[in-house]
């Protein structure tokens, strides 16, 4: 193999796992659209790895909140 071929295949395999991300993204996100917009919020932003007492804090509301909409959902 040269390595121009080596060099492509990298190419290809970064493309192709980009393209696995963007569509595993998609189907979270449309899943996430048909929660409750609470909920949905809650969701995206533990996503995004915060924490309850963060959400709660970002959203205006009580963690045991979060921690229930988030129970019921994951």
């Amino acid at each position: 193999m040269s390595v121009v071929d080596i060099d492509n295949l990298s190419k290809d395999s970064f493309y192709l796992k980009e393209v696995v991300i963007e569509e595993a993204s998609s189907k979270i996100e449309a899943a996430i659209n048909t929660l409750p917009n609470k909920c949905a919020q809650i969701i995206r932003l533990s996503i995004k790895d915060l924490s309850n007492a963060k959400i709660a804090q970002h959203l205006n509301i009580s963690i045991n909140t979060v921690k229930a909409q988030k129970k019921n959902r994951l």
